[in-house]
């Protein structure tokens, strides 16, 4: 290798490590813009979501306890409104990927859970007969359950989140 070759070699191996450097650059910055993409459009949603559901879940037990308080049938039809609210928001948690899973064990257990906590109102609205302590009882169990699916809901949202977040963090830093 002459003299003149060996100075060339310096401006190539300079334009091959810029090069190296940009393609490496490239890499994390769009996998970086895919993390706080994801962020925006489902992270975020869930857990928005899921704290609708608390929302929801405790408005639905509050109507059916004022009913129930106040002697008035026609306030389970509020019931009814507010359940179908949080049924809406369950099906749009389960459209999010990675979401379908708790979605529907939330689902499933708010389903058992109303229709317990309907036959206990009945039946102490005087519409049924039946046993209300037992009624309550199996109410009461079925709210504990649906409350758990929520909660738990809502803790994987905000872990997810958090988690999205720390790697958008970290992959900012890494460029």
């Amino acid at each position: 290798m002459t003299f003149k070759s060996k100075i060339w070699s310096i401006p190539l191996a300079a334009v091959g490590i810029f090069g190296l450097s940009l393609a490496v650059t490239f890499l994390l910055s769009t996998r970086t813009a895919k993390t706080i993409a994801d962020l925006g459009t489902v992270r975020y949603q869930s857990v928005d979501l899921t704290q609708n559901l608390e929302r929801e879940l405790k408005s639905v037990v509050e109507a059916l306890q004022s009913a129930v308080a106040e002697g008035d049938k026609g306030k389970l039809n509020d019931a009814d409104t507010l359940a179908k609210r949080l049924r809406q928001d369950t099906d749009a948690l389960a459209a999010l990927p990675g979401h379908g899973e708790e979605a529907k064990t939330v689902r499933t257990s708010f389903d058992a859970y109303y229709e317990s906590a309907l036959d206990a109102s009945s039946v102490m609205l005087g519409n049924k007969k039946g046993d209300a302590t037992s009624a309550i009882a199996q109410m009461q169990a079925q709210h504990r359950t649906a409350e758990a699916a929520v909660t738990a809901a809502t803790v994987k949202a905000r872990e997810n989140f958090k988690t999205s977040l720390d790697a958008g963090t970290a992959g900012i830093r890494n460029i």
